[in-house]
């Protein structure tokens, strides 16, 4: 699956060269909820979601249906309090990804639909607090894949309204030595506006 995408955006590179435009096409922005992220044992830990979500991008045409993005994402976080630790403590954690993929448009007569997937490299930034005495790490990632799915609704020439669902890899987090292995991905849903700029 890396290597299929890889390949396509190499092989994209071609197309941007030939036609001697590096602009961006279009710009895209977004909010969502991701519905919380990662699992844990709630017999020892509180845990409460900020499942708000959101993103911004720019989009580059390869073909009349095809583009490549890059966004940068917002997935929200989580608060963690673990009550048999002595004393007990609170880890926040926040997520944010740049992304870059591939996008396919598939047109009908009313509603269009799309397949896009890429390349994520996530950040996550964590403020550790027991007693009065927070303190905040960050945590950066290798590349990681997503992939995800819409629908595209026609507002005008310029405008698209769109849905979509998309499912990012998490790479392992470490705290304090430790990796927090329940972080492994984020679904996100989501609903924005696409704008173009000609």
């Amino acid at each position: 699956m890396k290597k299929l995408l890889l390949t396509l955006l190499l092989s994209s590179s071609y197309t941007f060269s030939e036609a001697n435009d590096f602009l961006p096409d279009y710009f895209f922005i977004g909010i969502g909820d991701t519905g919380g992220i990662g699992s844990g044992d709630r017999r020892t830990i509180a845990r409460t979601f900020d499942s708000s979500s959101s993103f911004i991008g720019l989009g580059f045409d390869i073909s009349p249906n095809s583009s490549i993005q890059l966004s940068y994402n917002d997935f929200g976080g989580r608060s963690d309090t673990v009550y048999t630790a002595v004393p007990a403590y609170t880890l926040k954690t926040k997520i944010t990804a740049f992304q870059l993929g591939f996008t396919q448009v598939v047109p009908t007569d009313s509603i269009n639909y799309y397949f896009r997937g890429g390349f994520s490299k996530d950040s996550k930034n964590f403020t550790y607090s027991s007693g009065n005495q927070p303190y905040g790490h960050s945590d950066s990632s290798d590349i990681k894949g997503y992939f995800g799915i819409g629908f595209l609704y026609p507002l005008s020439e310029q405008f698209n309204l769109f849905l979509d669902y998309t499912q990012t890899e998490l790479s392992a987090a470490m705290i304090h030595g430790n990796s927090n292995s329940d972080l492994t991905e984020v679904s996100n849903t989501s609903l924005g506006i696409t704008y173009r700029f000609n």
